[in-house]
């Protein structure tokens, strides 16, 4: 279906508004645990296991990961490499620490299995929250991080909606069909808006945490050591694709 440039730019800066601001409100849940945690059963951790690249990724520091030529190359989701954008959500989060002052964390990949959970079934079921109605057995940060065989100290989760694109929500936008793809333009019959690279779209959703006072809370906080990170594609009412994201911010009981 074509729209019109005109009608387009209206419809689009409304839809995009109300999506985004029903999205960012109190998003950001923490816990401290210690008492009840105590009392959590151990379980046997699922297999997470991270391949060699992906333990590569982890293990050097933020400024070698920004200069590796697979993080710098848009963002395609025919062949998205979601654990590399996982990897670049850590990196980005760890930089917001070091310019704080603050120690970077530790990448858990049980966290990050964590985080998955809640960012695939976000992706899912087009909708932006902490709590699960759709799996009574992952309902909440605490559950999650149960299932995945963690013993939690203290937790902390963050969530958002970011746009793939290098778009800025309430900006106005146009669609036109080219070869039975739809383009988004800032202007009519404008240059395509470009993709994000891993990197720049993991510094956008940080730009966006670090605004928000109770994302940031999480983000700076001195009670977490560990963290895991996940991101699942999907698209928006108005077809701009978009990523549910999830980050979990974890130290296990002493």
């Amino acid at each position: 279906m074509r729209h019109y440039p005109s009608r387009s730019s209206r419809l689009h800066r409304w839809a995009l508004r109300l999506w985004l601001a029903l999205g960012f409100v109190a998003m950001g849940w923490t816990s401290s645990l210690a008492t009840e945690g105590s009392q959590v059963a151990s379980n046997n951790p699922p297999a997470v296991v991270d391949s060699s690249r992906q333990k590569a990724w982890y293990a050097m520091s933020t400024e070698r990961f920004g200069t590796l030529p697979e993080a710098g190359k848009p963002i395609e989701f025919a062949t998205l490499d979601r654990e590399l954008l996982a990897a670049a959500i850590f990196h980005a989060t760890n930089l917001q620490r070091v310019k704080s002052r603050l120690a970077p964390l530790a990448h858990d990949p049980a966290a990050s299995e964590a985080a998955r959970l809640q960012a695939t079934v976000m992706a899912a079921e087009k909708f932006l929250g902490h709590e699960n109605d759709f799996d009574a057995a992952l309902k909440t940060p605490l559950d999650r991080i149960r299932k995945v065989g963690l013993r939690p100290g203290h937790i902390a989760e963050n969530v958002a909606l970011e746009f793939g694109r290098k778009y800025r929500s309430g900006e106005p936008f146009y669609t036109r069909e080219e070869n039975g793809k739809t383009v988004f333009s800032a202007s009519p019959d404008g240059p395509p808006i470009p993709m994000h690279s891993y990197v720049s779209f993991a510094a956008a959703l940080l730009e966006g945490w670090m605004d928000s006072p109770g994302h940031r809370a999480n983000i700076l906080s001195d009670r977490p050591r560990r963290l895991g990170c996940a991101a699942a594609p999907a698209q928006d009412p108005t077809g701009l694709e978009v990523f549910y994201c999830a980050q979990v911010f974890f130290t296990p009981i002493q």
